[in-house]
């Protein structure tokens, strides 16, 4: 679609046509005027004008129980692009993905340090670069970052990593850029990448966890997202999972799950074994990262392998705490951790039995992302596709 009809299509009254298609789609014309209080006829000008655009395409027959078969309608992948960022510990990564979050182009900038004009400055200098980079229409840039984020006013509150409190960060980018902007916590952004392009597509009541530095998650509930009062909702990493562990947390407390289980935590956990005299076949003291204690657990190391069943169960016990009060289907695991698979989910499982209700565990599942190391900046994109034809928040905005 060419730069400038993105504006056509705000000047006509359609946002509930398109964003019916955008959700349900592929859909019949003659389905959409059940789902809306609009007549065939209007239905069918206004899809043509934006068939015309080049904004729908029709894409074939549909299923019929008998008259005339009807053809279907979808967003066309390619009228348009959007910006997925993930604003992580120690890189900013960049995606332009097109309406069915298949990514064209992918970029990072690692972080040499976490000032905030540092941040910014590069942060805007790189979405400025993939913007004059792109001849065809951009919706919108999804942010997707660590820490407390407020949706609705586009603030980061909070952030662990970065040295900064209650940026506007929406604000800042919007009027830098001139586009639309939605800002979001980068495990909420997840499970919305999740629910549209992943494992939960058929899941309306999912959580997910990603495990990395630190461990967070987020909640799906009945198909919608789950923030809480205060946009804090989902800090799994912050229960206690062992109550006379030395180990401080971040937070402060002591025998989080974070403080035990984390990727961080477990690497600290392995070198002090290590250091104190217990052995191992594969790992030495000395650089160690995840994939190392992964592909020597693989190898039957038994240190590795009682640190991973060690970490599983903790995992587990958090995740049963979870599972009893809010009853979730599906339970979705991000992070790197999902390589050792077997090992480590049969320790989850197995401990989430012991200490779940039977009632809230009938027919739960737990799976891998198979998004893994793009599920943050497809789930930023998902953020813009998810608000597209919704009204103001982003129509509002010339691109």
């Amino acid at each position: 679609m060419e730069k400038g009809n993105f504006n056509l299509i705000k000047s006509i009254n359609i946002n509930g046509i398109l964003e019916i298609i955008r959700a349900k789609g592929p859909i019949s014309r003659a389905d959409i005027a059940k789902l809306t209080s609009l007549t065939p006829a209007s239905i069918s000008k206004t899809t043509k004008k934006l068939i015309k655009i080049g904004i729908l395409e029709e894409i074939g027959i549909g299923q019929t129980t008998g008259g005339r078969p009807p053809i279907m309608l979808k967003l066309k992948s390619k009228a348009a692009y959007i910006i997925g960022v993930y604003m992580g510990p120690n890189s900013l990564d960049f995606i332009l993905a097109d309406l069915d979050g298949v990514v064209i182009t992918e970029k990072s900038f690692k972080l040499k340090n976490h000032t905030k004009d540092y941040i910014l400055r590069n942060l805007i200098l790189n979405l400025k670069e993939i913007i004059n980079n792109t001849e065809e229409e951009i919706f919108g840039i999804g942010i997707a970052m660590n820490g407390i984020v407020d949706i609705s006013k586009g603030i980061s509150v909070f952030s662990p990593h970065y040295e900064w409190k209650n940026i506007e960060l929406e604000k800042i980018l919007e009027k830098e850029l001139k586009l639309s902007v939605i800002v979001d916590n980068d495990v909420r952004a997840m499970a919305r990448g999740e629910g549209k392009f992943g494992v939960a597509k058929e899941s309306k009541n999912f959580l997910v966890v990603n495990i990395s530095e630190g461990i967070g998650s987020a909640l799906i509930l009945n198909g919608e997202i789950y923030t809480g009062g205060n946009y804090s909702a989902g800090e799994i990493g912050h229960i206690t999972v062992e109550e006379h562990s030395t180990k401080r947390c971040s937070c402060g407390n002591y025998g989080c799950l974070e403080a035990l289980a984390s990727t961080k935590a477990m690497i600290e956990n392995i070198k002090y074994k290590l250091m104190i005299g217990e052995q191992s076949k594969y790992l030495k003291y000395e650089n160690i990262d995840l994939d190392k204690i992964i592909k020597a657990a693989k190898k039957g190391d038994r240190l590795a392998r009682d640190l991973i069943i060690e970490n599983a169960k903790y995992l587990g016990k958090a995740l049963a705490t979870v599972i009893n009060i809010v009853n979730p289907n599906l339970i979705v695991i991000i992070g790197e951790i999902n390589k050792i698979e077997g090992l480590f989910y049969k320790n989850v499982e197995t401990t989430i039995k012991r200490y779940g209700l039977t009632t809230t565990l009938k027919n739960l599942e737990i799976k891998p992302s198979i998004l893994q190391e793009k599920s943050a900046t497809i789930g930023a994109v998902t953020l813009i596709l998810e608000n597209l034809f919704k009204g103001k928040r982003i129509l509002s905005h010339k691109v």
